[in-house]
């Protein structure tokens, strides 16, 4: 397994006790989300669509680099990874 580092956005981290990173052991992106939201089905309902699929205003990078979710794809993670979430925001 891959160990790697998820950085949480400021609105999320009430789902996970505050922190602003996590370390965590994933080989795809999908996993590393996953592991993020496998305790907290309000964060679960947060970052996906019913249907499973990842929110539209959720982005997601790694090393920096946008990736997209979309259609079944899941970019595999290097040893060291950082992964980022970021959410869209919108308002006026």
């Amino acid at each position: 397994m891959t160990q790697v580092t998820l950085t949480v956005p400021p609105p999320l981290r009430r789902f996970v006790d505050g922190q602003s990173k996590m370390d965590l052991t994933a080989n795809s992106v999908k996993e590393a989300i996953n592991h993020l939201t496998v305790s907290s089905e309000d964060l679960k309902d947060q970052l996906f669509e019913k249907d499973g699929r990842l929110r539209r205003f959720v982005r997601v990078f790694v090393n920096g680099e946008p990736v997209s979710l979309a259609s079944d794809s899941d970019p595999k993670l290097k040893e060291g990874s950082e992964v980022t979430l970021l959410l869209a925001l919108a308002g006026g």
